[in-house]
């Protein structure tokens, strides 16, 4: 019994793994169309700027192991 939760605990960590892109995507459009309209005296690269630091927070909180973070 027990080795068959530690197969499907490492299943799972391992399926979160190849979701951390879709993760990272999904944070940013979430920062993105939520912020929009209160920054709209933003240039685009200072709205960029800020969902991209935004969203390395909120991924950095979640604490996800072995993310990858875009640059730009």
């Amino acid at each position: 019994m027990t080795r068959g939760f530690a197969d499907i605990l490492l299943n799972s960590r391992a399926a979160d793994r190849t979701n951390i892109e879709s993760r990272e995507d999904c944070v940013r459009k979430d920062l993105t169309l939520r912020l929009k309209g209160v920054c709209e005296h933003m240039s685009k690269l200072e709205f960029d700027v800020l969902v991209g630091d935004m969203t390395r927070e909120q991924l950095r909180g979640e604490s996800i192991p072995g993310r990858r973070i875009r640059q730009g």
